[in-house]
């Protein structure tokens, strides 16, 4: 079914799009000249763009729509290899949503007639607040293009006018019923096209967020990993190189069990390095020094603790001194004999 202003002029515009704003408006003579780099466009420098091929009716109603992608290099020039005829796309398009002058002619990621150039499209979005339909719309009833000043005054009497179909017959009827029908379909897979890609493009987008989170995740955990063995390595060779410095002091004091080294192993660090005692590149006269520290620590130890034996005994003669000394008893004068 063709839509009711075919046969009116229209106007040519690109729009431009960032998100759910339409950001720039020219019509299609300077897009072509920023095709042919006469002009650039640095705000959208090093961007891949969303922009959209409008055909404008002289109403201000939107007949055609190409939803397109376009790359800009560093200095905001278009890319040179961007070869997209929109004009002819637009020409063999199918119908899309009434926009309030019958249904457009439509060419998105979804609706590509070409499908080797379906990636050089994108699918606007129909969610309620990011109506890319509406909010072209509106832009274009803005008209900030000056579309009327673009249009011959010759074609005025049928600017914005509407052919009514005529119902001759029962069977004009049916078929006007089923061409209604038919275009309300088409409209509700469209809708249910869009939203699948749409879904499928917030699916892909979370899968290539959580890719990226696993990737940074298994980076922790391998240094972790790597930071943990460091340190298990690090401490057995200490508590190896304790170990052996316990021996060796052991063996120069001539004790037979170690475990009384060990048990004063904190004391004992202040005999010598027992790390580098344990290496073994320690020269005699460094071991006779150690040798001679170690056994004045025992020697002191001992002395210590025969001091305190010694004052626990005093304490214990003490006392039972005490306990056997007897009572002085007092001389009674009285009973002495004269």
């Amino acid at each position: 079914m063709n839509s009711a202003n075919d046969h009116m002029p229209t106007v040519e515009a690109i729009l431009l799009f960032k998100g759910a704003q339409v950001v720039e408006q020219m019509l299609y003579s300077e897009f072509e000249g920023v095709l042919d780099h006469v002009s650039n466009l640095p705000d959208y420098a090093d961007e891949r763009v969303k922009g959209c091929y409008v055909r404008v009716n002289p109403d201000l109603s939107i007949s055609g729509v190409v939803f397109f992608c376009i790359d800009f290099d560093d200095y905001g020039y278009a890319d040179r290899s961007w070869s997209l005829p929109l004009r002819r796309m637009i020409g063999i398009a199918g119908l899309g949503p009434d926009l309030g002058a019958g249904p457009i002619q439509l060419v998105c990621r979804t609706r590509c007639p070409q499908p080797e150039l379906r990636e050089e499209f994108w699918d606007p979005s129909i969610q309620p607040g990011m109506n890319h339909f509406q909010i072209l719309k509106q832009a274009v009833l803005q008209n900030e293009l000056n579309i009327n000043d673009q249009l011959a005054l010759s074609q005025s009497n049928t600017m914005g006018c509407i052919d009514i179909p005529v119902v001759t017959s029962e069977e004009d009827e049916a078929r006007n019923r089923r061409d209604k029908l038919a275009e309300v379909i088409k409209n509700q897979r469209f809708r249910i096209e869009a939203l699948n890609n749409e879904y499928e493009d917030k699916v892909n987008e979370l899968t290539r967020a959580r890719r990226h989170d696993q990737i940074q995740f298994n980076e922790k955990k391998r240094l972790f990993a790597q930071k943990f063995e460091q340190l298990k390595v690090k401490y057995l060779k200490r508590d190896e190189q304790m170990s052996n410095a316990v021996s060796i002091i052991a063996r120069l004091l001539g004790i037979d069990d170690p475990e009384v080294i060990k048990a004063h192993l904190e004391d004992l660090r202040a005999v010598g390095n027992l790390a580098d005692l344990s290496i073994g590149d320690t020269n005699s006269e460094q071991m006779e020094l150690i040798q001679t520290k170690a056994e004045n620590y025992l020697l002191t130890q001992q002395l210590v603790q025969l001091k305190r034996a010694c004052s626990v005994m005093n304490q214990k003669l003490r006392v039972h001194e005490e306990a056997n000394m007897e009572p002085l008893v007092p001389i009674d004068d009285s009973k002495k004999v004269g």
